[in-house]
C-alpha cells in the first residue's frame, strides 16, 4: 500500500500487483498535487491498481459489461467514514485502474487517474458541455503537475 497524506488529504493506492508500484507510487504524487491545485481539503480516497481479471469483474458486476476497461470511479456516499481516513478527513470514493488495459491502448495511467479523480471530485463528461470543461480541467492539472519544480 502507499500513502501520500498532505494536510487533511489522504490518497491510498494499493496494487494487485507488485509491477504496478512503479505506477502506484506516480499516481500517489500526482493526485497529491491534483488535490492541492484543486485547493482541496479534508479529501479522502483509494486507488487500486488492478489486474484485467478483476477489472473485468468490477466492470460486469457495476456496470453489466463483460469486459476489462481502463478506468472505474465510485463516489462514495459522504456519511459513509472509510477507516483508513485520516479523522479530519471525507471519505470520496475510490478509483479502479487496469494497467494492462491501458498500456495496450496506449494511453497514460496518470491522466487516467486524474480523469477518476476529477469524477470523484463531481466532474463528468455525459454532455459536451461537461466533457468540455472536464477536458480542460485535465490538460490544466496534468501542466500543473509537469511543471518542473521550483529551485
Amino acid at each position: 500500500m502507499i500513502r501520500s497524506l498532505r494536510g487533511t488529504n489522504s490518497v491510498t493506492v494499493t496494487c494487485e500487483s507488485d509491477v504496478f508500484i512503479r505506477d502506484g507510487r506516480k499516481i500517489a504524487r500526482a493526485l497529491d498535487a491534483a488535490l492541492f491545485f484543486e485547493k482541496k481539503k479534508n479529501f479522502s480516497c483509494a486507488v487500486h491498481l488492478v489486474l484485467n481479471s478483476s477489472m473485468r469483474r468490477i466492470n460486469l458486476k457495476t456496470r453489466g459489461k463483460d469486459f476489462a476497461t481502463n478506468v472505474l470511479s465510485f463516489e462514495a456516499s459522504h456519511s459513509f467514514p472509510h477507516p483508513e481516513s485520516p479523522k479530519n478527513s471525507a471519505w470520496h470514493g475510490e478509483i479502479f485502474l487496469a494497467p494492462r488495459v491501458i498500456t495496450a491502448k496506449n494511453e497514460d495511467v496518470v491522466f487516467l487517474a486524474i480523469h477518476g479523480l476529477l469524477h470523484l471530485l463531481g466532474y463528468t463528461h455525459e454532455k459536451k458541455s461537461a466533457r468540455m470543461v472536464m477536458e480542460a480541467r485535465e490538460r490544466e492539472i496534468v501542466r500543473f503537475i509537469s511543471r518542473p519544480a521550483e529551485k
